[in-house]
């Protein structure tokens, strides 16, 4: 698949997926992403996930994306540096798709990085189809990417400078 012509999610929150309406609103709100951009959904999926979307019988709509086996960390961080954004409810995936410069959707009631939220890069949705897909569409409208979210890289001078002038 070229890049930027797809989307990588992930969804394994318990409050996504051990809740019927909000996993099945999800992965409505995935498949109407991929009709309304034309971004394939490529979904690796959390063994947690797969197991509910059978149970609640959510497999057939589930499969309308790209379901992937689950893959390790940098297999998912270059997926996701070669994809148009990325979907999620982890912690971690949300900073790391800042770090590879990719807005992100986070599919959270809120969010440990707040920073990331507050300029617009990281978007909260709701587990709602409609919710999820206006926030897909609107990650795709161009932003500039905030700079130095997390400092500016010169932390360990800084330190060094600041005990330099303890000890005098």
């Amino acid at each position: 698949m070229p890049p930027g012509k797809f989307a990588v999610g992930t969804i394994h929150r318990d409050y996504n997926t051990d809740n019927p309406h909000a996993l099945r609103g999800i992965f409505e709100g995935l498949v109407q992403t991929q009709a309304e951009t034309g971004c394939t959904m490529l979904l690796p999926l959390h063994p947690r996930t797969k197991k509910r979307l059978q149970e609640q019988g959510l497999w057939e709509l589930a499969n309308r994306c790209i379901l992937l086996d689950p893959m390790g960390y940098v297999d998912l961080l270059s997926l996701v540096s070669a994809a148009a954004f990325v979907v999620t409810d982890s912690g971690g995936l949300q900073k790391e798709a800042y770090y590879a410069r990719k807005r992100c959707v986070v599919v959270m009631p809120d969010t440990g990085w707040r920073e990331l939220t507050d300029t617009g890069w990281n978007l909260l949705a709701a587990p709602e189809a409609h919710s999820l897909s206006a926030r897909c569409r609107q990650i795709l409208e161009p932003l500039s990417m905030p700079q130095n979210v997390y400092g500016d890289g010169q932390a360990a001078q800084a330190i060094v400078s600041a005990v330099q002038q303890i000890l005098g």
